[in-house]
């Protein structure tokens, strides 16, 4: 069976053709929920919704963004065209409209970002929506707009843009992620960069500090060692987790902050300001929404389905049974199942997907973040819906929302 009419996503004529698990409809319906104070569920209003909603009437979205952070009130996501719509809240010109930052305001549906017809509609890690915004078009060039107070956008200064402005002339751009008020990159070749604020050593220069250049910020991209990256995530975090393609995984920066204390996964609460391994295994991915990073917690999951965390327990992220008090883990504990396929983060939520294309969630849970038709937290992964009504979803968390492209 061929793919019809050149549209269907390879995953989703496999869980239709081959293991029966989905009915594709040959749609892609974008769904958000959660909290809506800036319309950032793109409903034509601020009505916080506790079960997912779908986002007008269009049926040919292609790729969501992934990142929260304090302040981000906003969701982007592409359209199977190519092009590039945003919503919510317009700090510091994040919505892209080459508008002083600030005079747009708020917009509680989307609005198209310029008039190109080349950004992806496919992949992994290649929308983030921050406290800035940046995205890889089709071409491998890496552009980013919006709040710019650490050199977060690259350009060598500090000027925040209301549009997309392109980082340097290197067509080579694989992957985006960002901790907070820092951005990483990965290249095509496996090296990283990271730029922003420095602070608690996040850029990865085995320098870390107050102060200026180096140890406080930088507003261009500064390579960090290696050339065997993978997939960086995106987290509202102090720190940064990375995989390489040799199934090992790394990461630096804060370490003892008592909300996440332990999230380096080094057995100890010291911070590291260069890349240090987690454990010794090499079954980790190498897909960058098999990663993620929240305010409390990490979590990966393994080339056997398997999925790990670690950090605090704070709302029960991580996907333990006992909620009631902050424990820390500093080094990797199964969360149970074996077919877990992607994962992605909130700030102190996380949703998740199987491979039968269930989709399920965890963490705190108000405004209904969790999509549960409430606001009770969850301390363990919890279904949301059934397998069925999901069928593959792609799947990503805002500060305090999610939201999902799926053909049910």
């Amino acid at each position: 069976m061929g793919l019809k009419q050149n549209t269907w996503k390879l995953n989703q004529w496999y869980d239709q053709s081959v293991a029966g698990n989905a009915t594709y409809s040959g749609e892609n319906k974008l769904y958000t929920w959660g909290q809506n104070e800036e319309g950032e569920l793109g409903h034509n209003n601020t009505t916080d919704y506790s079960s997912p909603k779908q986002v007008g009437s269009d049926t040919n979205w292609g790729l969501i963004s992934r990142g929260a952070s304090p302040g981000n009130f906003r969701m982007s996501a592409t359209k199977t065209d190519g092009t590039l719509w945003a919503w919510g809240g317009n700090d510091y010109g994040a919505l892209g409209q080459n508008q002083a930052p600030g005079s747009l305001g708020k917009v509680s549906s989307p609005i198209q970002i310029g008039s190109d017809t080349t950004w992806p509609i496919s992949g992994v890690g290649k929308i983030l929506c921050k406290e800035n915004m940046a995205a890889i078009k089709t071409d491998g060039t890496l552009w980013l707009w919006g709040e710019n107070p650490y050199g977060q956008l690259g350009q060598g200064d500090v000027v925040h843009r209301s549009s997309p402005t392109q980082l340097g002339s290197a067509t080579n751009w694989a992957n985006i992620g960002a901790v907070q008020f820092a951005s990483l990159a990965i290249k095509t070749d496996g090296t990283m960069y990271a730029w922003g604020s420095n602070y608690k050593g996040i850029l990865g220069q085995n320098v870390s500090g107050p102060g200026s250049g180096i140890t406080g910020r930088l507003s261009s991209p500064a390579q960090i060692p290696g050339t065997t990256w993978a997939a960086v995530a995106k987290g509202n975090v102090v720190c940064a987790l990375a995989t390489k393609t040799d199934g090992t995984l790394w990461m630096w920066g804060e370490n003892d902050e008592n909300e996440s204390a332990g999230i380096l996964g080094q057995n100890n609460r010291t911070d590291y300001s260069s890349p240090v391994q987690v454990g010794s295994s090499t079954d980790w991915p190498t897909d960058a929404d098999k990663i993620s990073l929240n305010k409390h917690a990490a979590i990966a999951i393994k080339t056997d389905g398997t999925m790990w965390s670690w950090g605090s327990n704070y709302h029960g992220n991580l996907g333990m049974d006992n909620p009631s008090a902050p424990a820390q883990r500093s080094s990797p504990i199964q969360i149970p199942g074996t077919t877990w396929s992607t994962i992605a983060a909130g700030e102190q939520h996380f949703i998740a997907t199987r491979t039968d294309g269930s989709v399920w969630v965890w963490g705190i849970n108000t405004n209904g973040r969790l999509g549960l038709g409430n606001d009770a937290a969850k301390a363990s992964p919890y279904q949301l819906g059934s397998a069925s009504d999901w069928g593959t979803p792609i799947v990503a968390g805002g500060r305090r929302a999610s939201m999902a492209i799926s053909s049910k």
